[in-house]
């Protein structure tokens, strides 16, 4: 009897040790990761808002205007020409209050100069201003030169550095039969390309990047479609 017991206890103790031994840590698959803080990674991951790309523009279309906020009338000492001129003239407070109308000051644009700022072209201002109203970051153009179409890119771009002036300015560009109808002429072609016979675009600003002139031009190649 004894010698079963000890045969027993003897057969327990090595299932303990079996299932008590401890199994390896399972080490984590690394995962790889590009981004560098600012969205500039090879993984083009955009994650702050550019002022060269899209707040000056959305600035200079549709509030440096003559009369207005450009560099020869600057009204009432605001001058939104250039990120130097912004940051020295202009409060981010001040910014948002005349883009919503509110602290008592008048809603920008105007009332009687369209066309009002989007929500999303405010949310971008808004952005921009919660990242610390920063110059020169993210920078790149973002921007899928391999599948360009009217509704995602094109008319996004018209509408951020055209519209300011052209919704109620000849020509007239707030839709796509009349931006085919001046595509036709040539005359929108050579003004974005900056190929003479007519005022370059967009006006008392910068060319186009090159990303987005390159996507404007595979969209006008494929026949301006309205896709």
């Amino acid at each position: 009897m004894k010698r079963k017991i000890i045969l027993i206890l003897t057969a327990l103790g090595l299932v303990f040790i079996i299932t008590c031994r401890h199994q390896p840590n399972e080490i984590p698959t690394p995962t790889s990761s590009n981004g560098n803080g600012n969205g500039n990674g090879s993984g083009n991951v955009k994650d702050s808002v550019c002022f060269a790309e899209e707040i000056l523009p959305l600035l200079i279309s549709n509030c440096a205007k003559a009369g207005c906020h450009d560099a020869t009338t600057h009204q009432e000492g605001i001058n939104l020409t250039s990120y130097g001129n912004v940051m020295s003239t202009i409060s981010a407070s001040d910014l948002m209050n005349s883009v919503h109308g509110t602290g008592g000051i008048d809603i920008m644009p105007p009332a009687n100069a369209p066309p009002a700022l989007t929500s999303s072209q405010i949310n971008l201002l808004q952005a921009w201003v919660n990242q610390g109203m920063l110059n020169g970051i993210d920078c790149q153009c973002n921007i899928d030169t391999n599948n360009v179409t009217f509704s995602g890119v094109i008319f996004p771009m018209f509408q951020a550095n055209c519209l300011g002036c052209h919704t109620s300015s000849t020509p007239i560009l707030t839709n796509y039969s009349l931006i085919k109808f001046q595509l036709d002429t040539g005359r929108l072609y050579n003004a974005i390309n900056h190929l003479g016979g007519v005022p370059p675009m967009p006006q008392n600003s910068p060319q186009l990047s090159s990303c987005r002139i390159i996507a404007f031009n595979k969209w006008v190649n494929a026949g301006a479609p309205n896709n």
